[in-house]
């Protein structure tokens, strides 16, 4: 990559948001974590990342309405959001969709290179 992009990844399991992010780093991306979704909305208006890896089961706050929240602000609206979880029903995707995500990744279903490969495609439009 050009210049290192920043990669906000939102979620309270930090086993997971340790394998993401080294995964992400490896692939040249500046991380961030945040544990929970407060925290998460405060460092995507100081950080200004180019995308945010969002979890939706969080105990504070949960994804959806960190989605929303981050969508109502005008500062927000530009930044790429895919939504990172284990929920997989139809429901939930369609809310996550059409609340303003960019794309839904069901981790599960993709390895932390996986996701890093689909982050790189969100900056190269494919």
């Amino acid at each position: 990559m050009d210049s290192q992009k920043k990669v906000l990844l939102i979620d309270d399991d930090t086993f997971i948001t340790n394998i993401y992010s080294f995964e992400l780093k490896k692939s040249g991306f500046s991380v961030f974590i945040a544990p929970n979704g407060l925290i998460g909305i405060t460092l995507a208006k100081n950080e200004r990342p180019d995308i945010i890896l969002l979890d939706i089961v969080m105990p504070d706050i949960d994804g959806l309405e960190v989605l929303r929240r981050l969508r109502l602000d005008p500062e927000n609206k530009t930044i790429k959001i895919l939504l990172l979880t284990n929920l997989k029903d139809e429901v939930t995707i369609n809310e996550g969709l059409s609340g303003g995500a960019d794309g839904y990744l069901i981790k599960t279903a993709l390895t932390p290179q996986q996701v890093a490969e689909e982050v790189i495609k969100e900056f190269s439009g494919s």
